[in-house]
């Protein structure tokens, strides 16, 4: 097990929820608990009664080089190192030299480096460690939770029925769940899903949204429209809106819903079209969960509830055509 300093009685304290687990993050960093507290702003967790797997982060400085220490308690005996780093290398970092029995990535427009043991975490000043942190944090969570699978994918409750929606980046998944909650369905998440396999629940998993300019629904174009949201700036150039979910829709958040259909994003086409599939069709290689899912549990266990998921629940391939062509067909759906 990782075990945090028990400095947690004196640090500034939060929690969140992800799927059926928590984060407690203990952090003496300011910038770092800012970041949290927006990028997870709607996971909040208001009662820390009910009962979870708990993942601890403790955030303080270390030495006297403005060097940030991080470690975790609640995470079974696993390669830290191994699981960090090949997360962080999908975040556009690279390995670099580190001293023996340690590990290190650093960014290629950042020349601050984050090294790792098996027990804690060190960071450097002017490297990206509170963003990577921050997804590390949410990705440990996901470890603990054997009964959940996580996939990179949006979700939306339809008239109380769930929808899973499956694509590459840029495939339109965000702009679909944010088009059909304009309509007053309910958004679940627009990039991390979370179903709970034992009840074939959507869980709502709602991160801050990162949108970006192009095509939307009226009512989201008039949103961004309204007022002057902030922006980040992505590695390939792109702009994305940062923008919460609950400045959009101020109704209640969802509450878990049954899943009742998959819908895997295709090429857009002159007009939109759902197009049954059937389990022969190898819809199950795309509908692969984050790797975090796969040390929570066994590859077989996870291969074999994919395999029941998909031949319990129907699936559709989507060719989108304009956007509220595509939102009255996916409404047209779950009438049926």
């Amino acid at each position: 097990m990782i075990h945090a300093d028990r400095v947690s009685n004196t640090l500034p304290t939060q929690r969140f929820r992800f799927g059926d687990g928590q984060l407690v993050l203990e952090c003496d960093e300011p910038e770092c608990a800012r970041l949290f507290a927006d990028l997870y702003k709607e996971c909040a967790a208001l009662d820390a009664t009910q009962p979870c797997s708990t993942v601890r982060c403790s955030i303080v400085p270390h030495g006297n080089k403005g060097e940030t220490r991080i470690s975790f308690d609640g995470v079974d005996p696993f390669d830290l190192t191994g699981f960090a780093v090949s997360l962080f290398e999908q975040m556009d970092c690279q390995r670099v030299k580190a001293p023996a029995g340690w590990q290190a990535v650093e960014t290629k427009k950042s020349p601050g480096r984050i090294a790792f043991s098996d027990t804690e975490i060190v960071a450097s000043p002017g490297s990206p460690w509170r963003w990577l942190v921050a997804m590390l944090a949410l990705h440990l969570v996901v470890r603990t939770q054997p009964d959940v699978f996580f996939f990179h994918a949006g979700s939306i409750s339809v008239r109380g029925r769930g929808i899973l929606l499956v694509g590459p980046t840029n495939s339109g998944k965000t702009t679909l769940a944010l088009a059909l909650a304009d309509r007053g369905h309910g958004f679940l998440g627009d990039d991390y899903a979370a179903l709970r396999v034992t009840s074939n629940e959507l869980l709502p998993l709602r991160r801050r949204l990162s949108i970006r300019p192009g095509p939307c629904a009226a009512g989201i174009r008039q949103a961004l429209a309204g007022r002057r949201w902030p922006t980040r700036t992505l590695t390939d150039g792109s702009v994305r809106y940062l923008v919460h979910a609950e400045d959009l829709f101020p109704s209640p958040k969802p509450a878990p819903v049954p899943l009742t259909s998959i819908i895997f994003l295709s090429e857009r086409g002159d007009a939109s079209r759902l197009i049954p599939m059937r389990a022969s069709h190898g819809p199950l290689e795309r509908l692969t969960p984050l790797a975090s899912t796969f040390q929570s549990a066994p590859p077989g266990a996870v291969a074999l509830g994919l395999a029941k998921l998909i031949t319990r629940v129907p699936s559709y391939l989507l060719e989108p055509g304009t956007i509220p062509e595509t939102v009255r067909l996916v409404e047209e759906l779950l009438e049926n």
